[in-house]
């Protein structure tokens, strides 16, 4: 009972700790996550399947560090003085 009372607060500090363009870009690839995890759950647990769970949640989480390393980068872009300058 404690995981599902610490649950809501956790994902309550997760949304106000990220930013929103980065959340939604992390969003999918946690949702692909989590459904590796269920397909593993429902099925039979074999060295085979836990061998592909463990193959899924390695890409995924590689798949995560290339998004957020990704918008970090992004961020430290200078805006685009063009568009800046055609923008109104």
């Amino acid at each position: 009972m404690q995981d599902a009372d610490c649950c809501p607060r956790s994902l309550v500090i997760l949304i106000r700790a990220v930013s929103p363009g980065l959340l939604l870009r992390l969003l999918p690839v946690i949702v692909s996550m989590v459904c590796s995890v269920r397909r593993f759950q429902a099925g039979d647990v074999t060295p085979t399947a836990t061998f592909q769970l463990e193959t899924d949640i390695e890409r995924h989480l590689r798949e995560l560090g290339r998004v957020i390393m990704e918008w970090t980068l992004n961020q430290l872009e200078p805006a685009d003085p063009w568009v800046n300058a055609h923008s109104g």
